[in-house]
């Protein structure tokens, strides 16, 4: 009787159980729609990405890299991006994404050789020659060529010349790769080797106008090279007709290598050839001829018109008139009324000249009206800063740089302050980086390390350090950072831990980390070693502020 009164329905046992697979279909289902979703997205982000890298937006393109990555760890092309853009832009967390893709099953030989040759450009030949040497001897001409780059840099020049014979031999290169070798026995000491590499190049040179020119150039900056193959390059080039300007000034190279006695007449006589130019081919002739010091030619280019017209022939023909101390007439040229160019280009320039003939007050009124025209036009403001950068009118290139405040700018900023060693001023420059690139390491690093160097006592800094050196461990510069916030807390224990055996950094270190190393083995009672490395460290490179580091060891 009970069970006749709970019994369901036939209709009521269908839904029950319809509703029953549904809920298992959507429970089954659920999971793998997420997981199609979080596909997807990965692509859009991996898409976004590669757009971004191809307009060259690096830092931009990492993070639509890292945001794929997050959403799909396994997935292996943004990693494998992530680690080719990340070299494009030589930023030192490259190597890390690429020993995580080497680690991966997706990992490739290619990708070793990759991550090899991003190794070569970021200077990490320690990581480098690890590499290689688990990989060789081997059959691939690739990785012999990466080992001669390597051997090259170390400046053992016998050994790259062997691995570039061995890359040679085992063929399978390309053009480039070919040419690199080529290059290697051109500097070769021994003349078997010059001799194999210059017939590499004008082997090539014969094939294609571009390789042409690019095999000029190599012959052409090799310390020797016989006449033989000087004269066979001239034959090579006489197949490639209607050269630009820049070609010509290279076939000009060649003759001036090929006859050094006859220079005047040759290029009396290559003028004489190019009576017709463009205002950009005189300005690149120009540029040519400042080069060889040949100022009497810079001021026959040009006409009257074309100088007060034009701005890049107007630059170089007072820069002719400045060094053949003609200072009346370039203060005559730049007050001609019918003077057409930038009025930005003409205040600098009388600027310029104001300092020159002694003149500093109407030089600053200069400088304020040529700030006023260029107000606005952001190109205007770069090519201002770029001048005052040149020719070392600091404050004029600091102000207009920190106007200007986006990255190009800042980066060029960064490099004054290092040349004017004013550390406050990076400090500065650093912060406004930071927040312009906030997942870039590198700069996160320089501002903590610049903080301890400015005396910094916070603990912000040694956190900042210590959280990258355990993100990056084979990073040299993080790692000495971090050594020199534990040396600030009075642990040089810590310190010379981080920094390793008595031969880091090396020589070609950066001068700031030779003297943290040797204020961290003066700490740490090394007192000979100390004195050795603050005595042949290059202490003009150093601010005062970094020498105050090595001063009790010098």
């Amino acid at each position: 009787m009970i069970w006749l009164l709970l019994k369901p329905e036939k209709k009521t046992l269908k839904r029950i159980v319809f509703g029953c697979c549904l809920a298992l279909v959507v429970a089954l289902a659920t999971p793998l729609l997420y997981r199609a979703i979080r596909h997807r997205r990965a692509e859009a982000f991996l898409k976004a990405g590669t757009e971004l890298a191809r307009q060259s937006h690096f830092e931009e393109a990492i993070e639509q890299f890292q945001a794929a990555l997050q959403l799909e760890p396994a997935m292996a092309e943004p990693l494998r991006r992530l680690a080719q853009v990340a070299t494009e832009a030589k930023n030192p967390r490259a190597i890390t994404y690429w020993l995580r893709l080497l680690k991966t099953p997706h990992g490739t030989q290619e990708d070793a050789e990759a991550m090899i040759e991003c190794t070569l450009r970021l200077n990490r030949l320690d990581i480098a020659e690890r590499e290689l040497n688990a990989r060789l001897p081997g059959t691939d001409g690739r990785l012999n060529l990466l080992a001669a780059q390597l051997n090259q840099l170390k400046g053992e020049i016998p050994k790259a010349i062997v691995h570039a014979r061995s890359a040679l031999h085992q063929g399978a290169l390309s053009e480039s790769g070919i040419m690199s070798v080529a290059n290697l026995l051109v500097r070769s000491s021994q003349e078997a080797d010059r001799e194999e590499g210059a017939n590499l190049l004008l082997a090539r040179a014969a094939t294609s106008r571009t390789l042409c020119r690019l095999s000029s150039e190599i012959i052409l900056k090799a310390p020797q090279v016989t006449q033989a193959a000087l004269e066979k390059l001239a034959s090579v080039r006489m197949r490639f007709a209607d050269e630009t300007i820049q070609e010509q000034i290279a076939g000009m190279d060649l003759s001036l290598r090929r006859f050094p006695g006859e220079k005047n007449a040759l290029i009396s006589k290559f003028l004489e050839q190019h009576p017709v130019l463009t205002p950009a081919e005189k300005a690149t002739l120009g540029a040519w001829l400042t080069s060889r010091k040949r100022f009497i030619d810079v001021l026959a280019l040009g006409t009257a018109k074309e100088l007060k017209s034009e701005a890049a022939l107007l630059f170089l023909h007072v820069n002719a008139l400045e060094s053949l101390w003609r200072f009346e007439e370039i203060d005559a040229l730049l007050q001609s009324e019918d003077l057409t160019v930038p009025e930005w280009t003409r205040q600098i320039l009388l600027a310029h000249s104001c300092v020159i003939n002694k003149r500093p007050e109407q030089a600053d009124e200069h400088w304020e009206k040529a700030k006023e025209a260029a107000a606005g036009n952001p190109q205007a403001l770069r090519s201002v800063a770029h001048f005052a950068d040149e020719h070392h009118y600091d404050k004029i290139a600091a102000q207009m740089y920190w106007k200007l405040s986006d990255v190009e700018s800042l980066t060029r900023f960064l490099a004054l302050c290092k040349r004017t060693r004013d550390l406050p001023e990076k400090q500065r420059v650093l912060s406004r980086l930071a927040q312009l690139l906030p997942a870039d390491l590198g700069i996160q690093n320089d501002l903590a390390l610049n903080s301890l160097l400015l005396g910094d006592n916070s603990k912000s800094p040694g956190v900042i350090a210590r959280r990258l050196s355990e993100e990056e461990p084979l990073n040299d510069a993080f790692r000495t950072t971090y050594a020199l916030s534990c040396l600030r807390a009075e642990h040089p224990d810590k310190a010379i831990a981080l920094v390793g055996n008595r031969s880091f950094p090396g020589e070609k270190a950066p001068a700031i980390r030779q003297a943290i190393y040797a204020a961290i083995l003066g700490a740490n009672g090394f007192t000979k070693e100390a004195k050795a490395w603050a005595h042949f460290l290059p202490r003009h490179e150093l601010a005062a502020e970094e020498l105050e580091l090595i001063r009790p060891w010098l």
